[in-house]
């Protein structure tokens, strides 16, 4: 118990965790800590005189990175702490070049949002929130459907999987004209790109999004 307040309290580089516990187990608080910590990962080491074949897969099993058995040989610890070093370094830096990408994307004044295979959303940059009413929490997860009218609302998940099936070309490469919806139901016509993202374990989907409200009021 004491060990998830501390966690809370103190964000840790490493946790050190015991299994034998009175009032919470160790394994209930590597699940806790695993909940708590979100996408930021911090290294889990059990140490504990628990050392079966049952106990080592259960603790890896429940969010655990590693597995010390007491006695503990302070070598073999050693070692250890400096992979996870070396890992929690290249995490830091990882994170440092996608706030700045963030940042760049966040000072873009159009609106960029992009999705998985399924069309739901996984990021939108802060253009995006204004273009649409909506702040970020409210569109991450949801489905791309949720910004927009009929008919593309009614094709756009078979689109997607039409898409993936053929490699036919519809809107992905071009941009054009659609018209969007915002968060208080109302309608405005939008230019929507749309780009095609390989990445190594997955397919994204980055959509550059910009009001052209204003541009239609002056025509008229």
């Amino acid at each position: 118990v004491e060990a998830v307040e501390a966690f809370c309290r103190e964000s840790p580089d490493v946790v050190l965790m015991d299994l034998m516990m009175p009032r919470m187990d160790g394994f209930e608080a590597i699940r806790q800590i695993r909940a708590l910590g979100g996408d930021q990962w911090v290294p889990i080491i059990i140490l504990s005189a628990l050392s079966g074949e049952v106990d080592i897969v259960r603790g890896l099993e429940v969010g655990a990175d590693d597995y010390l058995p007491k006695p503990l040989s302070f070598p073999i610890f050693a070692a250890r702490f400096k992979a996870l070093s070396r890992l929690l370094d290249m995490q830091r830096r990882l994170s440092g070049s996608l706030e700045q990408v963030r940042a760049v994307a966040n000072g873009v004044i159009d609106g960029i949002i992009s999705a998985d295979e399924r069309g739901i959303i996984q990021s939108v940059n802060r253009a995006a929130s204004e273009i649409f009413g909506y702040p970020a929490s409210e569109m991450i997860g949801q489905n791309l459907t949720m910004l927009m009218e009929s008919p593309q609302k009614d094709e756009h998940d078979g689109y997607i999987q039409h898409y993936l099936e053929t490699g036919v070309r519809h809107t992905i490469g071009n941009i054009r004209e659609v018209t969007g919806r915002r968060r208080d139901g109302s309608t405005f016509p939008l230019e929507l790109g749309v780009s095609d993202l390989t990445l190594p374990s997955r397919r994204m989907f980055i959509g550059v999004v910009r009001d052209i409200s204003e541009d239609r009021k002056s025509v008229v």
